[in-house]
C-alpha cells in the first residue's frame, strides 16, 4: 500500500509541475507579446527630453525647456519655452500635444493667437472662454489639420500656459 501511495503522490505532484509549466509557458508568452507592444509603441511615440542649457536653470519661476519639434506653420508666441511634447505616428496619422509658457498674460496670448492663426492659414471655427483666464480654440488649417490651443494661468510667474493639440 504504501509503494502505491508513493506513486499517487508523485503522480500528483508530476501533473502540478506540468501545469505550472504550462501556466509559466502561458505568462511568458503574454509578457513576450506585452513586449513587443511596449517596443511597437516606442517605436512610434517621441517624447520630450529636458534640454541641457549649460548647466540647467536651477530658478524654479522659469519654466525648463524640453526637446521636441513645434508644428509646421503653427505661429509661436517669442520667447516661448516649450516644456512639454509628445507625438504619436501610427500609420499615416500622427498625433502630437505640446505644452508651452508664454511670456505674456492669458488675454494678450489669446488676441495674439486669434490674430496670428488667420495670418498663418489656420481657421479659428470655434472658440470658448470660461472662468477668470481661461480661453479653448478650435482652428483648421488650409490642408483639413485640426488644432486645439488651450490657454491659461500657469504656474510660473508672468508666463501663461499654452497645451498645443494637433492631429494630423
Amino acid at each position: 500500500m504504501k509503494k502505491k501511495n508513493r506513486m499517487i503522490i508523485f503522480t500528483a505532484v508530476l501533473s502540478m509541475f506540468v501545469l505550472l509549466a504550462c501556466g509559466l509557458l502561458d505568462t511568458a508568452r503574454e509578457i513576450a507579446d506585452f513586449a513587443g507592444e511596449v517596443k511597437d509603441f516606442q517605436e512610434n511615440v517621441e517624447v520630450g527630453q529636458p534640454v541641457d542649457d549649460k548647466g540647467g536653470s536651477t530658478d524654479k519661476n522659469k519654466p525648463q525647456e524640453v526637446s521636441g519639434k513645434d508644428l509646421e506653420g503653427f505661429p509661436l508666441y517669442p520667447g516661448s519655452v516649450r516644456t512639454f511634447y509628445i507625438s504619436l505616428t501610427e500609420g499615416d496619422s500622427k498625433a502630437t500635444q505640446l505644452i508651452y509658457e508664454v511670456p505674456k498674460l492669458p488675454e494678450e496670448t489669446l488676441d495674439y493667437y486669434q490674430e496670428e492663426m488667420e495670418k498663418h492659414g489656420w481657421e479659428i471655427t470655434s472658440s470658448m472662454h470660461w472662468g477668470a483666464d481661461s480661453y479653448y480654440l478650435v482652428a483648421e488649417g488650409d490642408d483639413g489639420k485640426e488644432i486645439i490651443l488651450t490657454i491659461g494661468e500657469s504656474n510660473f510667474p508672468d508666463y501663461t500656459h499654452l497645451v498645443v493639440q494637433a492631429n494630423h
